[in-house]
């Protein structure tokens, strides 16, 4: 029997916010359309700095209505983890101050230090690295620190174009300590599950939409729901995604409109 799709989860940056030139000026309407038809809609970005706020405040600058319940971030997903399985824990992070932020106000118990020794070590998007933060957090994850990256991409779409992502800071930190990262961000489904509180039933009623297959169709993927790529970058168009009944490529969120009306997997033509 056709699963019908009860939750849609929105990337933001290129999708919602950030989006290619000429794309149609109104995604708030497709958000509204999804509302009416009686499903769930979600925001969930791999950014480390943007908590609550921040996510809702840039959403309203698109003409897209969401309250803090329905959003998250990597970051904040990061904060969630230390607090929930390291609450006292001495943090090194390599990353914005905003992250930082987050994951004291996540872990008020947890001791942040500026290097190691540590006992978690949380790695995100951060230009010009100083070397010696490097080394102490290669250092510490050598030592037995828990190794969190909010996500390995190595751009992302900005403002201005395509920005560098975390995945040189973290390649640099795995390289050094030969260990691989705990990624709390997409395409691991922690934010939907621990953040959002989703179980098995809503997850395969969920459809990811994002212009990344290796984050948000993965997600997809990794959950058993439907993906929806909005102008991918990755794995290219149709043809290149890996066969699968649930995927959909479409040039922006304007093309949601159908799947939408049928609930995307009772669909039989894209």
């Amino acid at each position: 029997m056709a699963r019908r799709i009860a939750i849609w989860v929105f990337d933001l940056h290129g999708v919602l916010i950030a989006r290619a030139a000429g794309a149609p000026p109104d995604p708030g309407g497709v958000i509204e359309q999804i509302r009416r038809s009686g499903s769930r809609v979600l925001f969930v970005t791999n950014s480390s700095t943007m908590g609550p706020g921040d996510l809702v405040d840039a959403l309203a600058r698109e003409g897209v209505a969401a309250d803090e319940t329905e959003v998250a971030s990597a970051g904040m997903a990061a904060g969630d983890f230390v607090g929930r399985y390291h609450p006292s824990a001495r943090v090194l992070v390599v990353g914005k101050a905003k992250l930082s932020e987050m994951v004291q106000a996540a872990a008020p118990s947890a001791r942040l230090v500026d290097r190691g020794p540590a006992d978690v070590v949380v790695v995100a998007r951060l230009s010009a690295v100083p070397p010696d933060l490097l080394r102490d957090a290669a250092a510490a994850v050598r030592a037995g620190a828990t190794f969190v990256a909010t996500s390995t991409e190595a751009r992302v779409p900005g403002a201005s174009g395509w920005e560098d992502g975390p995945g040189g800071t973290v390649s640099a930190v795995s390289q050094m300590a030969g260990a691989q990262p705990l990624v709390i961000g997409k395409p691991n489904p922690y934010i939907l599950q621990r953040l959002f509180g989703l179980g098995p039933a809503d997850l395969e009623r969920t459809a990811v939409v994002g212009d990344c297959w290796e984050t948000d169709g993965a997600l997809a993927l990794a959950i058993g729901g439907t993906s929806v790529l909005v102008s991918p970058r990755g794995a290219g168009r149709q043809s290149q995604l890996p066969a699968h009944p649930g995927h959909w490529v479409i040039d922006d969120v304007s093309g949601l409109g159908h799947l939408i009306a049928c609930g995307a997997e009772e669909c039989t033509t894209r």
